[in-house]
């Protein structure tokens, strides 16, 4: 008995060690699903409606264990004349066949990270997207080892280098001069030359503070003070962070890039001289700096070119699909949500998803007789609670609440009709949607944030945005493909609508110009291009020229025919 006891504890240990050692296996994984949930939780310091539960991300990480070649992707945007109607295959890397177990784990942390990105994008507002991009790509290379993880293809961030980006302005000014003088060995080179008179007194402090902290740069001050050339190209450089991938005598060389006086000084006649030598020696080697060291040069040094090196960071890292995206299409985020699930349209100011949102409605279900619509305010909480419980009795309806920020008295109440539809035994009709909108408000149910999908509704940014939006690339556009390219009309239509969506975009764009653009204030939006494209199509069909427009219509002849106005 006591012999055969032993045995079962020996087997039971074995087994033990079998799934440590298999366990340990699955830890960059789990690593990786942490360093995201903590990104997302950091993201309600920006906005109080980026609020994220455990129980949504966990969700998320077992789709992606479970289901690794189905991750979420946008929707491809809508194509039009001169392209394919084929849509390109926006599926990641991650979900090719895998070859083996460490691809097929690298993979799956590729579609967490993909998946969790691509969810929370859908949330976030533009003026917040490339931030979070670079939470997250700091985030996995701080927490990647080079020596122990063989899954940290993007490199490591020392968490040296890490609060130097984030704090080198304070850390510079909290050492003195005599600290300064202790820590470079008396080298004279600490003092603020002629030739580094171009910066200001708290760069050059921060230059001091890197050149004693980090080894990289070690000949930074003294490169600063002895080679005025090489730090003007810097200077003059249109992108920095590209710039410096190439060593500078390289650069001196090459007449495209370089300065025609550096070839000129290594051709000179002191070229072999000990002194010429040992400027050539102090050369600062930018090149062989890493990405993030790149990236702390450029935050002291040209501040004005960080957001674009940020930027240019994160895509050689992550890839262009975590740069921030102009629009959501609407269609994606709808699907991501069911009866028990409401869809929360997080408002900016001055934008109002009425129009999209009845347009999608149209779309979806052919018409608009299931979507009913209220806007909250004062004495519409039991009417909207009214309206709700009639929608659950019928099926197939969508109840939209608008400005729930205008409702505070009313959210306790939507809170407990929202947590009741995951109570045991209620059943809800499965085409049934609950959405709201809501500007940033700290009376918003937190619960409902974390349960609901949540979608950031902002004007495009810039005439090409505001046009991609227009023809539908976020998929509820004014102008969509079957619109543009319906058989019944002339290429003229399409010329005109073209026009008026750009001119459209133009008055918008004006805008940030104050009185400038617009000597009267106006908000122009997306609802005034509307009506104007509903009715361009009798003024100009596939039977009327331009020649017989009435003599009202000449801007209109002008667009159809520009060589009318010669």
């Amino acid at each position: 008995m006591s012999k055969e006891i032993k045995l079962r504890v020996e087997a039971s240990e074995e087994n033990e060690r079998k799934i440590v050692a298999a366990r340990k296996k699955y830890l960059p994984m789990a690593t990786r699903g942490s360093v995201m949930y903590f990104v997302m939780d950091e993201l309600a310091k920006l906005n109080c409606m980026y609020q994220f539960s455990l129980h949504w991300f966990m969700r998320i990480f077992t789709e992606s264990v479970s289901d690794m070649h189905k991750p979420h992707t946008r929707r491809p945007r809508a194509r039009f004349p001169g392209r394919s109607n084929e849509f390109r295959n926006l599926t990641s890397s991650s979900a090719k066949m895998h070859i083996g177990f460490r691809s097929y784990l690298q993979n799956m942390m590729n579609t967490l990270t993909d998946n969790t990105y691509k969810l929370v994008w859908y949330a976030l507002f533009t003026e917040h997207q490339l931030c979070f991009s670079f939470m997250l790509c700091s985030s996995i290379m701080r927490t990647s080892d080079p020596e122990r993880d063989e899954f940290s293809s993007i490199g490591h961030l020392a968490e040296t280098e890490w609060q130097i980006f984030l704090h080198c302005s304070m850390l510079a000014g909290m050492v003195s001069a005599q600290d300064r003088l202790d820590n470079l060995g008396g080298d004279t080179w600490f003092e603020q030359g002629p030739n580094a008179q171009w910066m200001t007194e708290n760069m050059w402090k921060q230059c001091l503070y890197i050149n004693t902290q980090l080894s990289c740069f070690a000949l930074l001050c003294r490169s600063i003070n002895t080679h005025p050339i090489q730090w003007e190209s810097f200077r003059n450089s249109e992108e920095p962070y590209h710039f410096m991938k190439r060593p500078f005598h390289l650069l001196g060389m090459d007449p495209r890039q370089g300065s025609p006086q550096i070839s000129r000084a290594l051709d000179s006649d002191q070229h072999q001289s000990e002194e010429h030598r040992q400027l050539l020696d102090s050369i600062f080697p930018w090149e062989s700096l890493t990405s993030f060291q790149s990236l702390i040069l450029i935050k002291i040094l040209r501040p004005e070119c960080l957001i674009a090196t940020v930027r240019e960071f994160i895509a050689e890292k992550l890839g262009p699909d975590f740069l921030p995206s102009p629009s959501v299409h609407l269609r994606d985020a709808f699907d991501e949500t069911d009866a028990s699930t409401p869809l929360i349209f997080l408002l900016s100011p001055g934008t109002d998803p009425v129009t999209q949102l009845l347009r999608f409605a149209k779309e979806y279900h052919g018409n608009t007789d299931h979507l009913e619509t209220i806007s909250l305010g004062r004495g519409q909480g039991p009417i909207a609670e009214e309206l709700i419980h009639k929608a659950l009795a019928q099926r197939g309806r969508w109840v939209f609440l608008q400005n729930c920020h205008l409702a505070a008295y009313f959210m306790p109440t939507l809170q407990a009709i929202v947590e009741s539809f995951r109570k045991p035994g209620v059943h809800i009709d499965p085409n049934f949607r609950l959405l709201l909108s809501s500007k940033s408000d700290h009376t918003f149910p937190i619960s409902i944030l974390h349960e609901g999908v949540k979608v950031a509704v902002e004007p495009p940014q810039g005439l090409k945005n505001k046009l991609l939006t227009s023809f539908g690339s976020s998929g509820v556009g004014e102008v969509t493909e079957r619109t543009y390219m319906k058989e019944n009309v002339s290429v003229s239509w399409r010329r005109l609508l073209f026009s008026l969506c750009l001119f459209n975009a133009i008055i918008q764009e004006r805008n940030k110009y104050g009185a400038l653009g617009w000597n009267i204030p106006y908000e122009f939006s997306s609802s005034d291009l509307e009506p104007q494209s509903d009715s361009e199509h009798p003024l100009v069909s596939s039977s009327n020229c331009p020649s017989k427009l009435s003599a009202n219509s000449d801007i209109l002849q002008t667009l159809l025919n520009p060589s009318h106005s010669n």
